[in-house]
């Protein structure tokens, strides 16, 4: 019994972490970025790429460090831990 707990808990932050991560791509991100992640034209593509890569541009973006072309403003409003969370299920899509 105390294994399966242990191990419960050591699963449930990262479930967590990824179903939070999957549900605010769908919310935000998904409009522009598709649904695999992959555009045709301006916008990047975000599938894929490392969750270290990916964490850094969201965090220019909410700092002011890299201006947006099309980029909406609620990114300014993510908290660090929806920027990892998004980050570490994008990283993933390809997978």
């Amino acid at each position: 019994m105390k294994i399966i707990l242990s191990a419960l808990i050591l699963y449930l932050p990262v479930s967590f972490s990824s179903t939070a991560g999957r549900d605010l791509y769908f919310k935000e991100c998904q409009k522009c970025h598709r649904k695999e992640g992959r555009n045709a034209g301006i916008i990047t593509d975000v599938s894929g790429k490392s969750v270290k890569e990916l964490t850094s541009e969201l965090e220019k973006f909410k700092n002011g460090k890299r201006i947006p072309v099309l980029f909406a403003p609620i990114k300014k409003t993510m908290s660090d831990k929806q920027i990892k969370s998004v980050a570490e299920y994008m990283s993933k899509m390809d997978e």
